[in-house]
């Protein structure tokens, strides 16, 4: 008797089928890996744009607390400072590119009477002063934005302990970044 069977046995299509599913997970895999990086970039624009607008209108207003968040009005200017991006749905709130919150806030220009060490101390040496506060970032965001160079009269501080005039380390940063961070710029 003659076997005239053709095509492919079972065990044959879920040997493919198998090697279809890894291949597929693998790709979804780096996809959501480069989004997240896109996420990330992102997010350092926004926050870059974010500085430049506020600290560009401190200068021009000659103190920052007149552009900060609690002295907006719907119809005021001001409210052009925070890219368009960076607004929930109504334009009440501030978000980042990762989906977690911002604060904007004016320091207390207190003054201080010895050389500047610390991000406190910017804050109080002059009303031309303001913070932004970048919370709930993953540790590779966190990196990210600890890692970069802001500028001069920057100052990072990260989970609101450490802080540096200039960008982390990457080996400091890896080590400060946790799973849930906050990163807050105090600039001048």
């Amino acid at each position: 008797m003659k076997n005239n069977e053709k095509g492919r046995s079972m065990i044959e299509m879920l040997g493919v089928l198998s090697v279809v599913g890894v291949l597929s997970m693998s790709a979804i895999s780096l996809y959501s890996k480069a989004m997240h990086t896109y996420d990330v970039s992102a997010l350092s624009d926004q926050v870059s744009e974010l500085i430049a607008n506020i600290r560009n209108a401190c200068y021009s207003r000659r103190n920052c607390s007149s552009v900060m968040p609690q002295n907006w009005k719907k119809e005021d200017d001001t409210k052009k400072l925070v890219p368009e991006k960076m607004w929930n749905r109504n334009k009440t709130a501030i978000k980042h590119a990762l989906g977690g919150g911002a604060e904007i806030s004016a320091c207390g220009g207190g003054g201080v009477d010895h050389e500047i060490e610390s991000c406190q101390d910017l804050c109080n040496s002059s009303g031309k002063a303001f913070t932004v506060k970048i919370k709930t970032l993953d540790r590779q965001a966190c990196i990210k934005l600890a890692t970069s160079h802001w500028g001069p009269n920057v100052c990072i501080t990260i989970n609101g302990n450490d802080d540096s005039f200039d960008a982390f380390p990457a080996s400091s940063a890896k080590n400060k970044c946790s799973d849930d961070n906050d990163v807050t710029f105090t600039v001048k």
